[in-house]
């Protein structure tokens, strides 16, 4: 179901999806994913509930499975995804492009075994780029596609496979 403006219940989010998990400063545990941008969505119930295109989005988790919140010019929209609903997460890195100048910071960090992840931080606009990535969620009701800075794949890589959802999440990393 899609939850718009003051139609938002948060007593009927949290019966469907359970209660928010709570952040403990001893033991912290990701319970939000980086922010995407909208590019697709399908609703295979109702063709009258969309979400507007290039919405910011991001996912909370939740024990018993996530909730979308979209925002598109300070409208807030959401959806409630039960685990049970979710079919699969493809999670795709963008194309990585390094070509390091000759006795440049970036190309002396490369040579001396600095890790790439590190190294490109140090990098001109030339010498490295990653595209963006891609993200397709199907579940029973909804299929959506997001996009998001490549630069972040990581922090989507580590939100994603902290949900235990091994057998339905494919990461591809090429």
């Amino acid at each position: 179901m899609i939850y718009k403006g003051k139609e938002i219940s948060s007593r009927a989010i949290d019966k469907l999806l359970g209660e928010p998990i709570v952040f403990n400063i001893s033991k912290p545990v990701i319970t939000g994913s980086p922010s995407l941008f909208l590019k697709r969505f399908e609703s295979k119930i109702n063709k009258e509930h969309e979400l507007q295109m290039d919405s910011k989005c991001n996912f909370e988790k939740r024990p018993k499975g996530l909730l979308l919140r979209a925002n598109y010019s300070n409208k807030l929209s959401m959806i409630a995804l039960p685990l049970s609903d979710i079919s699969s997460i493809i999670l795709t890195k963008g194309e990585e492009l390094v070509q390091p100048i000759k006795y440049s910071p970036f190309w002396f960090l490369l040579k001396w075994g600095v890790s790439l992840n590190i190294a490109r931080y140090f990098a001109r606009n030339a010498e490295y780029y990653l595209d963006q990535i891609e993200l397709v969620i199907n579940s029973i009701n909804y299929r959506c596609e997001f996009i998001a800075s490549g630069y972040l794949f990581k922090r989507h890589c580590d939100f994603f496979t902290s949900l235990s959802y091994d057998s339905r999440l494919t990461v591809n990393q090429d």
